[in-house]
């Protein structure tokens, strides 16, 4: 019995590689086309196109995604448009992550020009000014976040950039590139237990912190560290603490920015809202207000969003589950 599960297990893992190398595969021969202008149009039209497709058809957190938009008081009709947006979103994200590997300046200089800069309260300046880390959100193309703050940076600055997908050779290259700009980027894993006290040191010295904040505890078997609670969408939530831990202990403030992908037309980088530094529990929910805020106003930009649930799950306590960042700042006494 027991090796009859453990064939089925290995079956189900091969179909699943399988089935994302294929897709790999597909995305990366089509992407070329896309160079070609018209083909851009096909952004614009892929969410109606969907709509043409039987449900099963219209990938795989198609599903999980109208599911999840009920959160947003949306009606049956709304969630069915707004989960094809969200789908047609991801393909293009994806797509743009072959067609414009960060890997020649004057190509990627173009492409964050022609992304529109949000910023009302003109917060960036007052980053500047103000020792702060800037907590960026999982939402449209999310990396292009990371590049319009390096890019928009005048002064020579030095980077730290903590990130999940450290194994990514792609997304570390990308990441690294970006010194073209003239800046210094260190891109850390979020998982080297080293990662907070080189933040601190690094924050201490001057260096500009750029870390996203909208992590869930964990999905699945992976973990993402400990958490902190409070309100989101109307009911009790988790977040990964770690980002504001760290603001709340320098006393630095926090300055929240997001990419937004419009299909079909030119993308816009927010810089929605600033949270002045204090105890972890003030900041924490003053983040999770402004990030359902932003987020309210175009669900479908949400990476996370066919993962909601992982937010809502009760997580095991301290006691159960290494605190990773807390224990490293204890070390550091």
């Amino acid at each position: 019995m027991v090796q009859n599960l453990n064939w089925l297990w290995r079956v189900r893992m091969v179909r699943l590689r399988v089935k994302s190398w294929v897709a790999e595969w597909i995305i990366k021969s089509i992407a070329p086309l896309f160079r070609w202008a018209p083909m851009q149009g096909l952004y614009r039209t892929l969410p109606r196109v969907l709509g043409w497709l039987p449900p099963g058809w219209r990938g795989s957190g198609y599903s999980l995604c109208r599911q999840n938009l009920a959160l947003f008081d949306y009606d049956p009709m709304q969630c069915d448009d707004a989960a094809r947006r969200y789908m047609a979103i991801q393909l293009q994200r994806q797509i743009n992550k072959y067609l414009y590997e960060i890997h020649a300046p004057a190509q990627l200089r173009e492409r964050l020009d022609n992304i529109l800069w949000v910023d009302p309260l003109a917060l960036f300046q007052r980053s500047q000014e103000q020792p702060c880390l800037v907590l960026l959100t999982h939402t449209g193309e999310h990396w292009m976040a990371v590049a319009k703050i390096v890019a928009h940076t005048q002064v020579a600055t030095h980077f730290i950039i903590p990130i999940l997908a450290f194994a990514d050779e792609m997304t570390v290259r990308s990441m690294k590139s970006l010194e073209a700009f003239g800046h210094t980027v260190e891109v850390r894993d979020v998982n080297d237990p080293k990662v907070a006290l080189a933040i601190i040191r690094g924050a201490r010295q001057g260096k500009r912190i750029v870390i996203f904040y909208d992590l869930p505890v964990s999905i699945g078997a992976t973990y993402f560290g400990a958490h902190v609670s409070g309100r989101f969408l109307a009911r009790d939530a988790q977040f990964v603490k770690g980002p504001l831990f760290l603001a709340s202990k320098l006393q630095f403030n926090v300055l929240l920015a997001g990419h937004r992908v419009i299909p079909g037309q030119a993308s816009e980088f927010h810089l929605f809202d600033w949270v002045e530094a204090g105890d972890l529990e003030a900041m924490s929910q003053r983040c999770m207000v402004a990030l359902e805020r932003f987020i309210r106003q175009s669900p479908e930009n949400w990476f996370y969003l066919s993962r909601m649930e992982a937010y809502f799950h009760r997580q095991r306590s301290a006691a159960d589950m290494p605190i990773k960042i807390p224990n490293a700042l204890l070390a550091q006494r």
